[in-house]
C-alpha cells in the first residue's frame, strides 16, 4: 500500500467514525483498534481531537489506544484554554464597541461553540470573527488598534476595498489573541454576501452580560457551508454542518430561499451533495434536488470544483471589479509584484520568487479536495 493509499485509509476511518458518532450509531467492538499515530496526527490536523476525546473517552469497546486518547485529552485541554483566551478577547472588545455605538455580530466558532457544540472547548478556534456594518468598518479598525491589536495583513497602494472583506488583527495580552474583522462574507473569490443582508438577518443575544448579535440558524448554516467549500476537505467543517443539521431544527425552505436570494445556491448544492454522498448525512433529498435545479453561472462549478481553481478564482475576483482600468491595475499588482511584503504574499523578494510562490499556490489548489472527490467515486 502506498503512502497516499495509507493516508486515504486513515482519512476514511476517521470520517466514517465521526459520521457514526454524529448520528448516534453504536460503534462496532474494536472499531478504533487499528488507529495509530497517523490517525491521531490526521485527526488533530483537522481539529477533531477535542470532540473525539469527548465521544470516545467512555467508549472502551471501540478499542482506541490509551496513548491516542491521551493525545485527544491534551487537545481538549488546550482547546479549553484557547476558548478562554478567545472569550476574554470577546469580553474585552464588546464593551469597547458598544461605547462607540458599533454593533457586532459574532460569526463561526463563537456561534458554533455556544449553540451547536454546547461546549466551546469541543470546537477549537484560531481567532474570533466579528462582523460590523460597512459604515462602521474603518472606526472598528481604529478601535481595535487603540486596544492594542495590530493588523496582520498589508496591501499595496490602490488595492480595492471590494476585494477586502476581512482584516486580521492580533495582540499579545499576555498571550496572542486574534480577531478577524469582517464587513461582509466572502468565499472562493466569487461569492460575496453583503453586510446589509447579514444585518437584516441579525438576532439579539448575549455573551455573559454583554449584548451582541448572532445570525439566524439558517444564515449561519449557509455561511458555514460556504466556509467548508472554501477550505477544501477539512473534516471539522463537515462536522460543523452535520451537527447543525442534527441540533438546530433548520427550516429547509428558508435555507433554499436564502441560497437563492444571496446567489449562493450552487455552492450550497455542492456542499449538501457532498454531505449526503460522502458523510451519509440526513439532508432531505428534495432540498438537494431543488438546489441542483436552480440556475447558475457557467463559471461557478469551475470556481467550486474545477481542476484549475486558482486561475478560475483570479478570474472571478477580476469580475467583481468595475471598469477595465481598475481590473488591469489589479492584475498588474497580482502578477507583477516585486517588493518584499507587497500584497498578500509577505516575504517575496523578487519577481521570480513571486512567480514561484504563485506556482506553489496553484499546485495547492490543483490538488485541493481530492479526498472528497475520491470518496465520491468509491462510495
Amino acid at each position: 500500500m502506498t503512502e497516499s493509499d495509507t493516508n486515504w485509509a486513515c482519512f476514511a476511518d476517521i470520517r466514517d467514525t465521526v459520521t457514526d458518532l454524529v448520528h448516534g450509531r453504536s460503534l462496532d467492538p474494536g472499531r478504533c483498534a487499528n488507529w495509530d499515530t497517523r490517525h491521531a496526527d490526521l485527526a488533530e490536523s483537522h481539529s477533531l481531537g477535542p470532540w473525539l476525546f469527548q465521544q470516545l473517552r467512555r467508549n472502551d469497546s471501540a478499542g482506541l489506544d490509551e496513548n491516542i486518547l491521551a493525545r485527544f485529552r491534551k487537545s481538549y485541554r488546550n482547546s479549553a484554554i484557547g476558548s478562554l483566551i478567545h472569550e476574554a478577547a470577546i469580553r474585552a472588545a464588546l464593551p469597547a464597541f458598544r461605547s462607540e455605538r458599533i454593533p457586532v455580530i459574532l460569526l463561526k466558532g463563537a456561534y458554533l461553540g455556544k449553540f451547536v457544540y454546547l461546549d466551546r472547548a469541543l470546537r477549537p478556534m484560531c481567532d474570533v470573527d466579528l462582523l460590523v456594518r460597512e459604515e462602521h468598518f474603518s472606526r472598528a479598525q481604529g478601535l481595535l488598534e487603540t486596544m492594542g491589536f495590530a493588523c496582520a495583513a498589508s496591501y499595496p497602494p490602490g488595492y480595492l476595498d471590494v476585494l477586502v472583506g476581512t482584516m486580521p488583527y492580533s495582540r499579545e495580552a499576555p498571550v496572542v489573541q486574534a480577531v478577524d474583522l469582517h464587513r461582509r462574507i466572502t468565499a472562493m473569490d466569487y461569492y460575496r454576501i453583503p453586510g446589509a443582508s447579514l444585518w437584516e438577518d441579525a438576532r439579539e443575544g448575549t455573551v455573559g452580560e454583554h449584548e451582541v448579535f448572532f445570525l439566524s440558524a439558517e444564515m449561519n448554516f449557509v455561511h458555514i457551508a460556504l466556509h467548508a467549500l472554501n477550505h477544501g476537505a477539512h473534516m471539522r467543517d463537515r462536522l460543523d454542518l452535520m451537527l447543525m443539521i442534527r441540533t438546530l431544527n433548520l427550516d429547509w425552505d428558508r435555507v433554499i430561499s436564502l441560497a437563492q436570494t444571496l446567489r449562493v445556491s450552487r455552492p450550497m448544492y455542492w456542499a449538501l451533495e457532498e454531505l449526503q454522498s460522502n458523510w451519509r448525512s440526513d439532508v432531505p433529498a428534495e432540498v438537494i434536488t431543488t438546489l441542483r435545479a436552480l440556475p447558475h453561472h457557467w463559471i461557478e462549478d469551475r470556481v467550486i470544483r474545477g481542476r484549475f481553481l486558482y486561475a478560475w478564482r483570479i478570474l472571478a475576483r477580476v469580475g467583481s471589479i468595475y471598469g477595465w482600468r481598475p481590473r488591469l491595475h489589479y492584475l498588474r499588482m497580482v502578477l507583477m509584484q516585486t517588493k518584499k511584503g507587497s500584497g498578500t504574499s509577505p516575504g517575496v523578494r523578487g519577481r521570480l520568487d513571486y512567480l514561484k510562490s504563485r506556482f506553489r499556490l496553484f499546485s495547492e489548489f490543483y490538488h485541493q479536495g481530492r479526498p472528497g472527490r475520491r470518496a465520491g467515486r468509491e462510495r
